[in-house]
């Protein structure tokens, strides 16, 4: 008899299943930005599923390869999805970063995917404990997944980068579920779903009864949430307007000279200002990361601001902050920041960033690489210092108190404070290294959910990036071209309720994975694997 393809993925042997859960998970990241096909989630998951009832059926040492399985699969996810890295990489270490060896990039590239791909391999391995071979599988697979994507996000140094979910929050109906549960609660959603139509390739009907009833729920969620945006129309705040700037400008030209890029940054801002009515003013300016580099050493640089910034302007800038340990002490720290200054060239407030990039900021198991002797050798740049571990608010005039970020810190849905809710998120990044890949696109989709989540809307502004305004339910207000100078005004949205998901966090989503267990326990229905019809 011949055999049709479902039978033949589920009957694959050791390579050609290691071959089809790689390509599987490179078919699944085509649903991340920049490309949202989500539809593929409806392919990807099922072929996953399938592969693990064969592995579950072989009864053959299954364990190690329902890892290997998930493990393949994680691997193909990754590597196709954080590709833009290996690029940004290698040509920031060929161009401009001498001081990072080729090989370093290169093992980055190779081993980033390899490592989390661990995670991916442990949830398929979680879900493979639970599996049995009937319509509750589905949810095994959902819970296992979205648990590895939250082990991902917490455990050690964390990357939370690419979690399932966002491959589901391809519009702005389907991501309205993040209030109600986070983006870990939207990867439970999307293996769930994605997985579904793998029962429709039984002949039982309680598999096609838990399809069209998981199909159903979802449907129910769709409605709710274009109803809801529907009626809810976000109101802005009197009397604020700001200017986000995107200067285009290469970093090391940045790094080079200082005030010539503040001069240029302040001509992009107030040159060409058309908002010159009565009441309609600039009252605040947003700068991307690491533009104003701030010590007692270059105090020409506040003359600037005191010169050019408007009284009644507030300016909020990405900078680098240099401080004396103590005072009279040579050692110094260096801190990525986000500042808040005046008219008068003094700064009212400070958020140094909690969350620094490896290889980037900061030289993991500097120590460990200083006893072998070559950290100079991998990195010969000054470690960056951590800020405060607790995220806090940062005081802006006419604001209030805006939650801030800086780069990659936005895709940590745990950085933001329960407790200290603001009125505004802002995230100022560079994205310089990355501008000319699909970088800017996934982190820009990532920050957009934070803003779902809190219901707060989202300041995003980017040196090459891509630049945008969102309102608290994840609205596109204002968007500037990537790799493009660009200057966007825009008025403050109203912060909305505090969502559910703020207020309950986490909890939510672990009742989710209380549901699966549930539903994974309490079915004992008859296997339904042999139910898979060949042709």
């Amino acid at each position: 008899m011949k055999l049709n393809i479902v039978n033949w993925v589920l009957l694959a042997g050791m390579w050609y299943r290691i071959l089809v859960a790689v390509a599987a998970g490179i078919l699944a990241s085509l649903s991340l930005a920049p490309f949202h096909y989500f539809p593929v989630l409806f392919v990807s998951f099922p072929v996953l599923v399938l592969l693990i009832d064969g592995v579950i059926a072989s009864r053959a040492k299954p364990w190690w390869q329902v890892f290997v399985t998930g493990y393949c699969f994680g691997c193909g996810y990754f590597g196709a999805g954080l590709s833009w890295i290996g690029l940004g990489l290698l040509r920031g270490t060929l161009e401009h970063i001498p001081h990072l060896p080729v090989f370093v990039a290169c093992l980055v590239i190779v081993l980033l995917p390899l490592s989390l791909a661990v995670f991916t391999g442990l949830g398929v391995f979680i879900a493979g404990l639970l599996w049995r071979p009937v319509p509750s599988r589905i949810f095994a697979l959902a819970l296992g997944l979205a648990l590895s994507d939250y082990l991902r996000g917490t455990l050690l140094s964390s990357f939370p980068w690419n979690s399932f979910g966002y491959g589901l929050a391809s519009n702005l109906v389907f991501m309205q579920p993040a209030a109600l549960f986070g983006i870990y609660g939207m990867s439970w959603l999307a293996v769930l779903v994605g997985s579904a139509p793998v029962l429709l390739c039984t002949g039982d009907k309680r598999s096609m009864r838990t399809c069209l009833s998981i199909a159903g729920v979802f449907a129910l969620l769709c409605i709710g949430s274009s109803l809801y945006l529907s009626v809810n129309v976000v109101d802005v705040v009197p009397r604020v307007r700001v200017k986000l700037v995107q200067p285009n400008i290469d970093r090391f030209v940045l790094g080079k000279d200082s005030l010539d890029s503040i001069s240029r940054l302040f001509s992009m801002t107030f040159d060409n200002d058309d908002t010159r009515e009565p009441g309609e003013g600039i009252t605040h300016v947003v700068w991307p990361e690491s533009v104003f580099p701030i010590s007692k050493y270059n105090s020409s640089l506040l003359e600037v601001v005191k010169k050019r910034l408007p009284d009644g302007v507030r300016l909020i800038t990405g900078g680098t902050r240099v401080v004396e340990q103590w005072p009279g002490a040579n050692e110094k720290q260096i801190f990525n920041s986000v500042l808040v200054l005046n008219g008068d060239g003094n700064v009212e407030s400070v958020y140094d960033k909690t969350r620094l990039v490896p290889f980037g900021e900061y030289l993991p198991l500097r120590r460990w690489f200083s006893w072998m002797g070559v950290d100079d050798f991998l990195f010969p740049l000054r470690d960056f210092s951590w800020g405060y571990d607790k995220q806090r608010l940062l005081p802006v005039y006419g604001i209030g108190h805006v939650v801030p970020s800086i780069c990659y810190e936005i895709i940590f849905p745990d950085i933001f404070s329960h407790e200290e809710r603001g009125n505004l998120i802002i995230n100022v990044t560079s994205d310089t290294a990355f501008n000319m890949t699909i970088g800017p696109w996934q982190h820009l989709h990532q920050a957009r959910l934070r803003a779902v989540e809190r219901g707060l809307p989202l300041f995003r502004v980017a040196n090459r990036g891509i630049s945008a305004v969102f309102d608290g339910n994840g609205r596109i207000l204002a968007a500037s071209l990537p790799g493009k100078e660009s200057v966007l005004s825009t008025k403050l949205p109203v912060a909305l309720k505090r969502t559910p998901y703020v207020i309950f966090g986490n909890y939510a989503f672990f009742v989710l994975l209380l549901v699966s267990l549930v539903m994974v326990v309490c079915d004992r229905g008859s296997t339904v694997i042999r139910g898979y019809r060949s042709g």
